[in-house]
């Protein structure tokens, strides 16, 4: 919960400002009191608040030489200013100290929480940004230190992909599919040896090659399958193991949808 210090030396509108002023309902949480600026500052630098409420004429430190001693040594503290009708032109000389905003006096209970409330919305913002920005750094230092560790023991030469364009990713992907179509292999598979999200090395792909990577992967074997059944004697069942089809049934109709014939039709008519 952000916290709060409250800087007003009228020690009744002090206690009332404490006490009678539900500050749950805006979220946040009074943490330290002060009747004068030189007493608030040293509660700054002792509670370290997220948001200070401070009155702008006050003895010995008035609230304008507070704010300027509070952006010196905690910038990013909300500083919110009770000013009378009678002092409000004196209090906008700080507009320049990013005063959050102006509360009149008498104070309204309803305007004070709402303004309060905005500080407090501001802090907890700022604090999960800054939390998801620290979770982002960690999750990036672990994905490179994977990726070195990858590389170390990686019989493929893993480049920065800051130095691959397009067409060299490309290229790459293309290498692969052309030694090892035989193998169970997928985009996935292929984009996790690369180090690229498998929708970013698909798209990349298709822009350079103009087929998809799983087409690309079909045309290379159903092509290797033509081959082997026209120059080999390798029985059907060991051409579809060879070209990576995972079982016979599935090798035929995969075939036989790409070229109208079936492995054996297709193995006779070359033969003719």
């Amino acid at each position: 919960m952000p916290t709060m210090i409250l800087v007003e030396d009228e020690g009744f509108e002090r206690s009332s400002l404490v006490n009678c002023v539900n500050w749950s309902l805006a979220g946040i949480q009074i943490i330290g009191e002060a009747a004068n600026g030189s007493l608030g500052f040293s509660l700054v630098e002792k509670l370290q608040p997220d948001i200070v409420l401070t009155d702008v004429k006050m003895p010995i430190m008035d609230g304008i030489e507070l704010s300027k001693k509070i952006r010196r040594h905690a910038p990013e503290t909300k500083i919110i200013f009770l000013s009378s009708y009678d002092d409000f032109e004196y209090a906008k000389q700080a507009i320049d100290l990013n005063i959050l905003a102006y509360v009149m006096k008498p104070v309204n209970e309803i305007e004070l929480l709402r303004v309060v409330k905005k500080a407090s919305d501001a802090v907890v913002e700022k604090a999960l940004e800054k939390h998801m920005y620290n979770e982002t750094q960690k999750k990036y230092m672990l994905y490179t230190e994977l990726l070195q560790r990858t590389a170390e023991h990686s019989d493929v030469p893993i480049l920065p992909e800051k130095k691959k364009n397009k067409k060299q990713i490309a290229d790459e992907v293309e290498k692969i599919i052309l030694s090892r179509y035989q193998e169970v292999l997928t985009l996935e598979s292929i984009a996790k040896q690369l180090n690229f999200t498998p929708n970013y090395l698909g798209t990349v792909f298709k822009s350079v090659k103009k087929y998809s990577v799983n087409r690309f992967l079909m045309k290379t074997r159903i092509d290797k399958a033509k081959d082997l059944l026209k120059t080999s004697n390798l029985t059907i069942n060991d051409v579809a193991e060879q070209c990576g089809f995972s079982s016979l049934p599935y090798f035929h109709t995969t075939f036989k949808n790409e070229t109208s014939l079936t492995p054996g039709d297709f193995r006779r008519g070359s033969l003719s």
